[in-house]
């Protein structure tokens, strides 16, 4: 389980926004009967030069890694990234809190985050660094992509059904990045649990921010169950169902 955070920016991302969302650490929304907080870890991953970037990642409490965030959110001002930008926290569910296992993931071009967990996503898959469920389903969706010769759009669609038959789950609520696109998907099995696993957009003339809770005072758009929205670089949003 975890709180997630992408930008899509014409201008330079402000680090306000690493500093507002890393509140969530210790104050974002939880499932009933869990322990506040997402204390498990956090990264920050921006684009330069169309490649990932690693700002800062550690796996433990944002709010307890003063130095490293902070210099997470001074190496963001300094570059003056543009473009794609991806933050995670991390409630572990399966899997203790290391670095293998502290999203974003990040593979050649692109990153990865999850909210949710799949039950007994036991196939093996070449590359994987931890052991957690977020980090298999992120390199069966570029095993798709890169050895299917399909779209992303194609790919999450076909590893969506394919999951949908073989597994139970909580959450299948993504975000996927390879610097010029933006891909946030939300499908969530308890409706009960919808709350939780939100997916919102907000637009502007210079960005598009997605979260999964209301931080800021945008015209939040929520993204309805089993949707796909895409977030291309000059801000136009599209919408598919799956």
């Amino acid at each position: 389980m975890c709180r997630m955070l992408a930008i899509m920016s014409r201008k330079r991302i402000s680090s306000s926004f690493l500093h507002d969302f890393r509140l969530l650490a210790e104050k974002g929304d939880v499932l009933p009967g869990a322990k506040p907080g997402h204390k498990d870890g956090w990264g920050i991953v921006g684009y330069q030069k169309h490649a990932p970037l690693c700002l800062g990642r550690e796996p433990r409490n944002a709010m307890d890694s003063n130095s490293k965030y902070q210099e997470a959110c001074e190496r963001l001002e300094r570059l003056g990234l543009k473009g794609s930008l991806m933050v995670h926290l991390r409630k572990a569910s399966k899997g203790g809190p290391s670095l293998e296992n502290t999203a974003p993931f990040v593979r050649d071009e692109w990153s990865f985050g999850h909210n949710g967990t799949i039950n007994d996503f036991d196939f093996s898959i070449k590359g994987l660094r931890g052991d957690i469920d977020s980090e298999k389903l992120f390199l069966l969706l570029l095993r798709r992509i890169e050895n299917d010769g399909i779209s992303p759009e194609k790919a999450i669609e076909k590893v969506v059904h394919e999951l949908r038959h073989s597994y139970r789950y909580s959450s299948l609520t993504f975000l996927l990045t390879n610097g010029t696109r933006i891909y946030a998907y939300r499908e969530y099995s308890d409706l009960g649990e919808s709350w939780y696993y939100n997916l919102m957009y907000a637009v502007d003339k210079d960005m598009v921010v997605i979260t999964q809770q209301k931080i800021w005072d945008r015209d939040w758009v929520t993204i309805p169950n089993k949707t796909l929205v895409t977030v291309m670089k000059n801000l136009r949003v599209c919408c598919k169902s799956i």
